[in-house]
């Protein structure tokens, strides 16, 4: 090999070498930022929650609670904190909000979670209703959709009890109003079309099992189940 290759060869590889070694450098100090900033951006989105959870929790030794019992101490930490509203819109806006953040959950000490992370797709809750048992909770999923319109609509049912969700139910349809029945052992709501009245659509479920227990298609009449008319008239 003539000496003047040699040089080339030798100045090529210097310089690939040099520029690997920078590389290496940048992009280690890059991830050593972007390591460093999740890990701030987390503490601090953990000490909010934090903050949160401890307001929506009352002082149970006030209420009736048995807190000598593990888990039905348990059971009312999960509902006061899953039916607070700024805790549960927080949690809600973290994933949105910091793009970094992939989940969020709370948990107790055990690592069993206490409020769920959000729902894919989601852009916020209403109609939060808490059953007469105390223990079970449901709320309605607002979502968007790339059909034009510019605002989140309700295109699930989700119902919550003793930390956990139960079920999720929904007909593709935008679900117009929901309700608990029989203490809350059984869950019914009504889906319609977005715009119009055009398909009237009315399900009930056992909160347990989740199974179909009646339905019902069309405007409710005098001679409709009774549970369709108590939701059309709400």
């Amino acid at each position: 090999m003539r000496r003047k290759t040699k040089i080339v060869l030798a100045i090529t590889f210097m310089v690939a070498a040099l520029v690997l070694g920078f590389s290496y450098i940048y992009i280690s100090e890059l991830l050593r930022q972007r390591v460093t900033t999740a890990r701030e951006s987390a503490a601090q989105l953990t000490s909010n929650l934090a903050y949160l959870a401890a307001n929506a929790a009352p002082d149970l030794s006030s209420t009736k609670v048995d807190t000598s019992n593990p888990e039905a101490t348990r059971r009312a930490v999960a509902y006061y904190l899953g039916t607070d509203r700024d805790l549960n819109n927080f949690l809600e806006s973290v994933v949105g909000t910091w793009p970094i953040i992939y989940d969020t959950a709370i948990v107790d000490s055990d690592g069993k979670v206490i409020i769920p992370p959000p729902e894919k797709g989601q852009a916020g809750v209403d109609f939060l209703k808490i059953a007469d048992d105390k223990h079970t909770a449901g709320w309605l999923v607002d979502e968007k959709i790339d059909d034009g319109t510019s605002y989140p609509i309700a295109l699930t049912l989700v119902v919550y009890r003793s930390g956990k969700i139960l079920h999720r139910f929904g007909d593709g349809m935008v679900i117009a109003n929901w309700c608990f029945l029989e203490g809350g052992e059984q869950v019914a709501f009504y889906t319609n079309t977005l715009h119009g009245d055009l398909a009237p659509h009315y399900e009930l479920h056992g909160v347990a099992s989740g199974r179909l227990v009646g339905k019902y298609d069309g405007h409710p009449g005098p001679h409709a189940p009774a549970w369709t008319r108590d939701l059309a008239d709400q």
